[in-house]
């Protein structure tokens, strides 16, 4: 006869409630860097001025209102891998970026613009692709896995 109900003891979980309340202050203080995170527009529109079509301004979508800072982590997961586009072979490597979770979803080819990393000053000004972002049934924090063209000499 199968076994019916939860396993362990009564009125106890695997998983506390209030895991991801307890968490996600902990991992916010683990973010000693500053990120911008914009998507490009995919729709040129006419200008008049410029008597062409032109891309607007992409769209900023961390930090939001209601953050107070564009507070990340990051730091890379993988050697660059080269990758050869149209007649140039470029060198990309993979980072991961992490955000706090109430932030807005991140689509994919958005772009991550490092601001602040004091650890690393280097790597201010740097830009990422987003490549996709993890999910979860518990957060705590938002992973983005991302891609940085690295600079070759030529």
């Amino acid at each position: 006869m199968p076994l019916t109900g939860r396993p362990g003891l009564p009125a106890t979980h695997v998983v506390s409630p209030l895991f991801e309340q307890h968490h996600r202050p902990v991992s916010t203080d683990a973010m000693p860097a500053e990120c911008v995170i914009t998507v490009p527009s995919s729709t040129p529109v006419w200008d008049d001025a410029a008597g062409k079509s032109v891309y607007p301004e992409p769209t900023q979508i961390y930090p939001g209102p209601s953050d107070v800072d564009g507070r990340c982590r990051v730091h890379r997961v993988s050697d660059a891998t080269a990758a050869t586009i149209g007649d140039r072979t470029l060198a990309l490597a993979a980072y991961i970026v992490t955000i706090p979770p109430g932030s807005h979803l991140v689509p994919v080819n958005a772009l991550v613009t490092i601001t602040r990393c004091d650890g690393d000053p280097d790597l201010v000004g740097a830009v990422l692709q987003v490549q996709g972002a993890r999910r979860s049934a518990l957060t705590w924090e938002r992973v983005l896995t991302v891609q940085m063209q690295q600079d070759t000499a030529r």
